[in-house]
């Protein structure tokens, strides 16, 4: 099992090679990690750098590509002439199409820099570190710190709510975003129960839990991402995270502030929200999302995952379909494997979760359901 929280957590690789047995037993068939490891090829555990880097170096050139396109999309419009109502039309397509994809590219970034942290980019610790800590800096996540946070959870066997451990967003209940509306239900029960169900609550209920977990993450409020903990030198005991670790995440941290401040002072506030801040909230929406889809055992917004249920309680989910898998390197399709086999590489994660899926049979956890519908059913329960 996992060194206990209190305790100092030293891994190899950054958090690649985690401390349970390989002896544990994981599945009522009384199979253990080693007999799950021993049906997967070995060579699917094989790291290739040169891999890696043609698919980061993929993600980044539909970025720019992306980035530069939406930034100079207005001006090709009004060259071509269609029209104020046309041009208008267009705007609001291409630039909505832009965010949707920008934020798709952004979280496959981090999911890129998410790999790093668990040596699986690269057999080489330095070009992993490297590699994760300009690209999750450039995101807004401060790389070692996190990194660390992110090896507490899986120690903990896939309990996502619980040891600030998850990615911003799942502190938050309904009633915290809609406070006047929750404190009108207690005095009128029958208007509350009339539209509590409804789109007309929830559409927006789910928009503002997310933009308020969001706000109380970077206000150092929320107790579950824990920036207190990742940026805040003097708050390490939590995390047994060394001090030059979390100076070097910050100042990571402040030079991507400065470089954005200065984006902004040259093209302007707007347009950088547009073309950056707009598809960085997307993007920390997919994130929250998936961690909090892939913890929720029952697609009716049942309880997440409790630490003994052990590392197959964790849950494949078909995220976005095509998109999911193309933009977020399967980051939702193959999420099981990942937790049993966090070096496992990425490009690997469907074959490995093919055989995966043969051995455990009935056992194996997966959900084709719309994560949207799931959502909105988890919604519902927190309304």
């Amino acid at each position: 099992m996992g060194a206990p929280l209190d305790e100092p957590f030293v891994v190899g690789g950054r958090y690649a090679h985690l401390s349970w047995s390989s002896d544990e037993v994981l599945t009522d068939r009384r199979r253990t990690l080693s007999d799950i490891k021993a049906a997967i090829p070995p060579e699917l555990f094989a790291r290739s750098t040169l891999k890696s880097c043609l698919y980061l170096l993929r993600d980044l050139v539909l970025a720019i590509s992306l980035g530069l396109g939406a930034y100079y999309s207005d001006s090709w419009l009004e060259v071509a002439g269609l029209g104020e109502a046309p041009t208008t039309a267009a705007r609001v397509v291409l630039w909505g199409l832009y965010w949707w994809f920008q934020g798709l590219v952004f979280a496959g970034l981090w999911v890129m820099g998410h790999e790093c942290g668990h040596s699986a980019f690269s057999s080489s610790k330095k070009v992993s570190d490297a590699v994760g800590f300009v690209v999750h800096t450039a995101l807004g996540m401060p790389y070692l710190s996190w990194g660390h946070a992110h090896a507490l959870h899986h120690m903990n066997h896939a309990h996502a709510l619980g040891r600030k451990t998850e990615h911003v967003g799942h502190d938050v209940k309904m009633s915290e975003s809609f406070p006047l509306l929750t404190e009108h239900s207690k005095e009128d029960d029958t208007a509350w129960e009339s539209i509590k169900d409804t789109p007309l609550y929830l559409v927006p209920a789910l928009v503002l839990q997310r933009l308020h977990s969001l706000w109380r993450a970077v206000t150092f409020q929320s107790r579950t991402f824990a920036h207190q903990d990742f940026i805040a030198p003097l708050t390490l005991t939590v995390l047994s995270l060394s001090y030059s670790a979390t100076i070097v995440s910050d100042a990571g941290l402040l030079g991507v502030a400065g470089l954005l401040y200065y984006a902004c002072s040259r093209i302007g506030v707007v347009t950088m929200c547009k073309v950056y801040f707009v598809p960085w909230l997307l993007f920390s929406f997919w994130i929250s999302m998936a961690v909090l889809l892939q913890h929720t055992v029952s697609d009716d917004g049942g309880a997440p995952t409790e630490h003994r249920e052990g590392q197959l309680s964790s849950m494949d989910r078909s995220f976005l379909g095509w998109q999911g898998k193309f933009f977020l390197h399967n980051m939702g399709h193959c999420h099981i494997i990942h937790h049993l086999f966090p070096e496992l590489p990425f490009y690997n994660a469907p074959a490995a979760t093919e055989k995966l899926k043969s051995l455990l049979g009935a056992e194996y956890r997966h959900c084709d359901a719309s994560i949207f519908v799931v959502l909105w059913k988890i919604t519902r329960s927190k309304a």
